[in-house]
């Protein structure tokens, strides 16, 4: 039972560290131009930061309906599709991504969709993605080495 406990605690401390690690980086708008290419592969939500002040409930509504978000596996394409799996699923679901300047990027959710969410990218290097939505909603992803 301490074996499972030491354990447990070593996975809670490790991603508390991820967490505020990631936190810490700076968060304002990029000021240069970012390399949209490193964009490209495999991804995994580490947690999803939401204003308490905000009219847009967006982060809270998402995990209320879908306790899997953080397990997801969220993997970039250059076509600028994104597959989103659960695990090692056979099923996937996704959607398109498009930059429409150099520090934003829109999710849509169907490639026929019009419109979509906005995101400012706040930070994009070789191992973390840090999205900032509209409603003030910021979503760490860090890299996966699938």
């Amino acid at each position: 039972m301490k074996k499972v406990f030491i354990g447990l605690l070593i996975v809670v401390v490790a991603g508390a560290g991820i967490f505020f690690a990631l936190r810490s980086k700076n968060q304002s708008p990029v000021a240069g131009k970012i390399n949209q290419e490193q964009i490209v592969g495999n991804w995994k939500l580490v947690s999803l930061e939401v204003s308490h002040d905000s009219v847009d409930i967006f982060g809270n509504v998402l995990l209320l309906l879908d306790s899997n978000l953080r397990r997801y596996n969220y993997e970039f394409r250059k076509d600028q599709s994104v597959a989103v799996t659960l695990g090692d699923s056979v099923a996937a679901r996704g959607g398109r991504y498009e930059w429409q300047e150099p520090n934003r990027i829109v999710w849509k959710e169907h490639a026929a969709d019009s419109t979509g969410e906005s995101f400012q990218v706040a930070a994009l290097t070789a191992d973390s993605l840090v999205l900032r939505g509209q409603d003030s909603a910021v979503l760490y992803f860090t890299k996966n080495s699938r």
